[in-house]
């Protein structure tokens, strides 16, 4: 189902946080001056008309105080006239007429009634005045009330009868006053009543409105720029497993949020390319650093091979004598033992070249093997099986490869072993990597090589399937060896740098493998009393000629 999105949270989200932060800014404003004008409006409105009822009270009491002032004044001055009585009666009556003048007279505002007696009491108040002035004039001369006559005295209780009639027209006024500011109360109070909800229900909208958008900068602002501070600290760590920080605005903070993300990805990238390039170079140093010590140990290898010739040189030139003489003597068995002996001597003597061809690795094993069972007679038996496919005149291998594997056997395998044995050699080329025929059956007897025109037609129309590779054996029966020494020599194998456990010829002749062909291999197989196999694997080239550096 597909989502709907709402109109305002869309527009919410394209807005900028400086737009998002005015209108936050905004809505406060309004709430803080419909506030202020809703608290005026409601003050004003309920003080305004009790106001004007206390303030039109207040005149009247005024006025009231200032009569009742203006009549006992008034009683001083005309028992006993004086200067300073007739300053505090002057003084009085300027605060009754301050008083009447201060009366609300305004029609619209005071009503008919209070006007009518507001004017009456004024026209009153203007009479009296007359009469009071007249009875003071007549006080003036006489100096004493006793003194005045009938009609002064008559005067005299005239004014005092104006003064109560003044004072109960005040007195008027002001009940009409407390009655006239009762109805208006009456006539507000309900008005106030809603106001006062209507400024409730408003303060709790602007509340409501405050919240949303709050909640809305919160969660499109506040939130992201946190997740920010937080990712950033755990990025600093080098911690990238969080997953990215989702936002839908388009404001400034979601541009943030998205160049974060990339930002994020980008460095993880880089250091992992880092990574990469350092064990990258850790590799290529680590080979530099094997590429060196086999040098070494070439170099080392070689300078023992110069170191050797100078023995066989002066052994050669004495088997050479000893050969002529024992042919002189008709010793042919002597002869061509030492004509043996003399061609390996030679073999070593002129071998200065790395490679040679198979052949003459054959020629010189066939005479080391002479001149074993010479030795061993008939308790050692030696035979050498190749392959048709085998070109022995073409195919070249380093020099003194299968010599020092056959002295293994012969030396370790067969020399203790009473009854003796014997030593195979088989060539053969193989599709791919072989290690070899199994040496022995199921039943724990070895297999012995038989080679038929089969075996020569399978290797045949295997030639050109895969890489070739030329596939050298050395067999013995000898008294074979345990498995655990078997495993400790196979572990020796792997290890090019291990010069223990393997022997000197075997360790030799594996590293010298190594260090040429890249894909050639050495395997070893044996079992106790039953003998030892040891398999070379090298690769071919394309026309199966020559061996592949």
């Amino acid at each position: 189902m597909k989502r709907r999105h709402n109109p305002a949270a869309l527009l919410w989200r394209r807005i900028s946080v400086g737009g998002k932060m005015n209108i936050f800014t905004l809505v406060l404003a309004a709430v803080i001056t419909v506030s202020l004008a809703a608290y005026i409006y409601v003050q004003e409105f309920a003080t305004g008309a009790m106001g004007e009822a206390l303030s039109d009270i207040a005149y009247c009491e005024k006025a009231q105080e200032a009569m009742e002032a203006e009549t006992t004044a008034f009683k001083t001055l005309v028992h006993e006239y004086s200067r300073e009585n007739q300053e505090n009666f002057d003084h009085a009556r300027r605060m009754m007429e301050r008083a009447l003048a201060n009366l609300p007279s305004n029609y619209k505002m005071v009503g008919a009634e209070r006007y009518a007696r507001t004017w009456n009491l004024r026209n009153a108040y203007d009479n009296y005045a007359k009469d009071r002035d007249k009875v003071i004039e007549a006080a003036m001369k006489t100096n004493a009330l006793h003194h005045q006559s009938q009609s002064e005295i008559t005067s005299l209780y005239a004014v005092y009868n104006e003064q109560d009639y003044i004072d109960s027209y005040i007195r008027q006024i002001e009940q009409l006053s407390v009655v006239q500011g009762s109805d208006i109360y009456q006539v507000r109070a309900p008005i106030l009543q809603i106001v006062l909800k209507v400024l409730i229900a408003l303060l709790f909208l602007t509340m409501v409105i405050c919240a949303a958008v709050s909640r809305a900068i919160s969660r499109t602002v506040v939130r992201p720029v946190i997740r920010l501070s937080q990712d950033a600290v755990r990025i600093g760590k080098g911690d990238f497993s969080e997953p990215d920080i989702v936002t839908q605005s388009q404001d400034e903070v979601g541009d943030l949020v998205r160049s974060f993300n990339q930002m994020k990805h980008a460095t993880a990238e880089n250091i992992r390319m880092l990574q990469e390039n350092q064990e990258l170079e850790e590799r290529v140093h680590s080979e530099e650093l094997e590429k060196i010590q086999l040098e070494k140990q070439l170099e080392s290898t070689r300078l023992d091979l110069l170191q050797s010739q100078i023995h066989p040189h002066f052994l050669f030139n004495t088997l050479n004598s000893i050969a002529g003489m024992a042919e002189l003597e008709d010793a042919d068995t002597t002869r061509r033992m030492i004509m043996a002996l003399s061609n390996l001597f030679r073999y070593n003597l002129h071998t200065t070249d790395q490679l040679v061809t198979l052949s003459q690795e054959i020629s010189v094993l066939n005479d080391y093997m002479f001149l074993q069972k010479m030795r061993f007679g008939d308790r050692l038996q030696y035979s050498v099986h190749a392959d048709q496919a085998v070109k022995a005149e073409e195919i070249t291998l380093p020099a003194f490869l299968l010599q020092p594997l056959a002295e293994n056997a012969v030396v370790h395998g067969l020399s203790p072993k009473e009854e003796g044995g014997s030593v195979d050699l088989d060539i053969s080329i193989c599709p791919g990597r072989s290690k070899g025929e199994p040496l022995f059956h199921s039943e724990g007897t070895l297999i012995s090589r038989q080679h038929t025109p089969s075996d020569n037609n399978d290797h045949q129309s295997d030639i050109g399937e895969k890489k070739q590779f030329l596939c050298i054996c050395v067999r013995d029966t000898g008294i074979g060896m345990e498995e655990t020494q078997l495993q400790e020599i196979r572990k020796s194998l792997q290890d090019l740098h291990r010069t223990s456990g393997t022997g000197i010829g075997l360790g030799n002749t594996n590293r010298r493998l190594h260090s040429i062909y890249k894909d050639a291999a050495m395997e070893i197989d044996s079992r106790r009393g039953e003998g030892t196999a040891v398999t070379i694997s090298i690769p071919m080239k394309d026309d199966c000629g020559t061996a592949e550096e």
